[in-house]
């Protein structure tokens, strides 16, 4: 029986797969897909990887392994992971690492990828010109074929093409390329390489002007009439690109070169082209971006001639946004910008078929933020328009912060055939995302799924004999940030794993309607009296500060905007940063708003209005806190200061009714806060051995604030919270959440430390915790919870369920009234983030602790 590939799913991602607008200046075809719905009612499961294997009608891609690419380097090496190729079994990964050399990844079991070693390309480490791989493939199962950029300069550039025993690693032939290097590809029937010369314009060189081919600031480049890192760069001694062709026939000592100039063909720039990528059909015709001149060149490689040329050409672009906030300055996602004639200035580039599809970054002057299918003759059959940008924003992975250059950045672009069907894959750079989209009978991209990704995917690579997928990361931050990771998929028979939380669309003041911005979640509480209902608020990455409904009865959950509290706010120290959100038994409710190190923005509880948002009430912490706080960072000298905790405070609250009436407020302080001014503030600090580190004390405290009481200070009480031992590895622990259940509070505690790094033998406490902490609901006489109260739950199972890399911050939970607990991890805002967001279901909140 013939299987349905990359069957649809549920209603809120089928909204994704609409038609592309119309543009003045491009065609494009496709019809509206099926509205059909596929929900799962939740039940008495405890966890939503048993949902997922309902959802899906088809086969779809799920991710089954990650590899970080420091345990081929080292912990603390700096490494990435640009294009990558396999051998033709598909059981051996290669990929280029910038630094100078050529990773192996051994992937036999994709969901064990082990490490194969590197390969070091530079003869001579130590001495100018540094060896930096730009592009790899493998020819014949039986050489690796590398190109290296050798450059000294842009005004000298250089290149080499090395030939690599695949078995034994060594180098059997160099072959000069006369220029730097970008893409290569091997043509289907192994006869031809195709190596693009990029030699890339000079991004520091002013061109034109009073300062004309001088190395200077851009202000003062542009003071002068001239434009920094402009175009073109011929007239001053940076060469054009070109094509570099090679015959495969005979050992590769005997291969030779042969350069097809591709001077002369485009409209801008003509005498200065800047190829950057290259595919080549089975009638042996290499496709070639330039993508800085936006065109697009067809080469006939037996020939060394020129097929066909055109322009990429420009798109109308609406609903986008095009504003980015400034720096320090909260953030506002908001489709309601233009940009019309935003030329495409395409990237990678694949075949389709006949047609010719392309990723369209933007380089220079624009990048239209999707994807463009074209016919030979330069006609556009398909552009997406701004959809791939609004796929984005629905799953939470739009990088705001690039909303003034090119949005999403969709870099990346692959078609495979997996069976019988036609697939194309599509990578944004900036959000960290793999797009699917099958194509139909009539050559038109449908949207099927969306796959998280590596920080920065580079590459994209189908191992189809393998029904594999993998994609490869270019960002790292050593040692213990997100590091670069080569991340595997594979079609399997379950639903899709991702995502776990979409919003659905809204109009705005009458327009076509568009996602609901989301990101950086936060607090997470349950919704009184709405059953399957939980909210989130985002935190201070995003303003106005923005609570959201979360439809938990449907897969994917389902957010939409539900309340905007107060008014936007222009500097950080202005506004709110949202940790956490409660109701009262009356319906009142409240915020918790974290401080920053210097009290400028302060640790407050805030009451809004559920009905408006309207701000009804701030409360500060304690005078005699605050102080001890100020004498703190008074402290001379500076080196003596116990401030480096300050900035961690509240995070999250939730509120329980009194016996008598009225309630309680209880908020999570993060890290523990110490003071070494006064006795009087060395009583009130979270230090009371005063010992250890002074600016990471070993515990913390829930505060507990009686809105019923007049006077601020008398109102607040405080209970004491021991930390578990801190990670080797880890610059903090803390707090993350408080929730109320009547069998207990619970709370994350967690580390600070990204991915899953090794911990020594003996470590207390593991690298990489991530926990929920069950304490009584009664702290005892003494006001303080000890690690003998805690019963606990380790989250990273569930973190790593979907076979990624693991999060830093799952910083809410939620308990409905059944019992059924759910948290939600904190994307960071898509900013040095993946994007990735984990909300999950792990069962009932009293089985967990069983």
């Amino acid at each position: 029986m013939r299987r349905t590939l990359l069957g649809f799913g549920c209603a809120v991602m089928l909204a994704l797969a609409a038609s592309p607008i119309s543009h003045a200046n491009d065609r494009a075809q496709g019809s509206r897909a099926d509205d059909e719905r596929d929900r799962d009612r939740d039940d008495d499961r405890d966890e939503d990887d048993r949902d997922d294997r309902r959802r899906g009608a088809g086969r779809r891609f799920t991710r089954v392994g990650t590899f970080a690419n420091f345990r081929n380097a080292g912990l603390d090496t700096p490494t990435v992971s640009e294009i990558i190729t396999s051998t033709p079994d598909g059981r051996t990964l290669i990929y280029t690492d910038a630094e100078g050399a050529l990773g192996f990844i051994d992937i036999s079991d994709p969901a064990s990828p082990l490490a194969a070693g590197t390969l070091a390309l530079d003869p001579d480490p130590a001495s100018a010109p540094a060896y930096s791989p730009t592009s790899v493939t493998v020819l014949r199962n039986q050489y690796v074929l590398v190109a290296i950029d050798t450059s000294l300069s842009k005004k000298q550039p250089s290149g080499e093409l090395q030939v690599i025993d695949l078995a034994t690693r060594n180098a059997v032939a160099t072959i000069d390329l006369g220029g730097q290097p970008d893409s290569i590809k091997v043509s289907p029937d192994s006869r031809y390489i195709a190596v693009v010369v990029e030699n890339e314009r000079d991004e520091a060189l002013c061109v034109g002007g009073t300062a004309d081919d001088q190395t200077v600031a851009e202000a003062a480049c542009t003071a002068g009439g001239g434009r920094l890192g402009g175009m073109p760069q011929h007239q001053l001694g940076n060469p054009a690109g070109y094509l570099s062709v090679i015959e495969t026939a005979g050992a590769p000592t005997a291969w030779v070169r042969d350069d097809v100039s591709l001077v002369g063909y485009a409209n801008r720039f003509p005498d200065d082209p800047e190829p950057e990528f290259v595919d080549i059909n089975r009638k042996n015709q290499a496709v070639v971006t330039l993508q800085e001149n936006n065109h697009i060149v067809v080469v006939d490689l037996r020939r060394r001639s020129i097929v066909t040329h055109f322009s990429a050409g420009a798109v109308d672009l609406t609903q986008i946004d095009t504003v980015r906030a400034g720096s320090g300055v909260p953030n506002t996602i908001a489709l309601v910008n233009s940009q019309p004639g935003r030329l495409r200035e395409p990237d990678a580039v694949t075949w389709v078929g006949d047609r010719i599809a392309t990723a369209n970054e933007g380089d220079y002057d624009g990048g239209s933020r999707g994807f463009t299918l074209f016919n030979l003759d330069g006609t556009v059959f398909y552009d997406s328009g701004n959809q791939f940008e609004h796929l984005g924003v629905r799953v939470g992975h739009y990088p705001d912060r690039r909303s003034n250059s090119k949005g999403t950045e969709p870099e990346a672009i692959l078609f495979a055939k997996y069976g019988s069907n036609d697939v194309l894959f599509v990578g944004s750079e900036r959000g960290s995302f793999v797009a699917v989209y099958l194509i139909d009978r009539r050559g038109v991209p449908r949207f099927s799924q969306l796959l998280p990704g590596p920080l920065a995917p580079e590459g994209l690579l189908a191992v189809t004999n393998r029904n594999l997928l993998v994609a490869s990361g270019e960002n790292d931050t050593p040692p213990f940030g997100v590091r670069s990771t080569v991340q595997l998929y594979k079609l399997d028979d379950d639903g899709p794993f991702y995502p776990s939380i979409a919003s659905a669309s809204e109009s705005i003041g009458g327009a076509a309607p568009t996602p609901v911005p989301w990101g950086a979640l936060s607090g997470l509480t349950e919704v009184p009296g709405r059953p399957g209902r939980l909210q989130a608020i985002a935190d201070s990455f995003y303003t106005p500060t923005t609570i959201f409904d979360i439809d938990t009865t449907q897969a994917p959950a389902v957010l939409t905007r539900a309340l905007t509290v107060g008014a936007p706010c222009t500097t950080a120290a202005g506004c709110l940063d949202p940790e956490g959100l409660a109701y009262a038994p009356n319906g009142d409710l409240w915020i918790a708003s974290e401080g920053n190190g210097d009290d400028t923005r302060p640790n407050r509880l805030v009451q809004v209005d559920p009905a408006t948002g309207a701000v009804l009430r701030t409360v500060g912490l304690p005078s005699n806190v605050l102080a001890c706080r100020a004498a703190e960072r008074a402290k001379l000298p500076a080196s003596t200061r116990a401030t480096g905790s300050h900035a961690s405070g509240f995070e999250g609250l939730d509120i329980v009714a009194k016996p008598d009436g009225g309630y309680l407020i209880y908020a999570a302080q993060q890290r523990g806060w110490n003071y070494t001014t006064t006795a009087a503030c060395d009583l009130l600090d979270d230090d009371p051995l005063d010992g250890g580190n002074i600016s990471e004390p070993s515990q913390t405290r829930l505060w507990v604030f009686d809105p019923s009481v007049a006077s601020n200070d008398a109102a607040w009480t405080a209970i004491s919270y021991q930390f578990q031992p801190k990670p080797v590895d880890a610059a903090w622990i803390g707090l993350s959440e408080i929730t109320y259940t009547p069998d207990g509070w619970i709370l994350i505690e967690r580390d600070n430390l990204t991915g899953s790094f090794d911990s020594p033998d003996d470590a207390e406490t593991p690298n990489g915790y991530k926990t929920l902490v069950r304490l009584p609901l009664s702290a005892g006489a003494d006001q303080a919870y000890t690690r003998d109260d805690k019963e606990i739950y380790d989250l990273r199972p569930a973190l790593l369920s979907s076979n990624g890399w693991i999060t830093d911050k799952p910083e809410g939970v939620a308990v409905r009234a059944d019992g059924m607990l759910f948290i939600v991890t904190d994307n960071d805002g898509v900013d040095g983030s993946s994007g990735e967001t984990i909300f999950k279901r792990l069962g009932r909140a009293w089985r967990l602790f069983r």
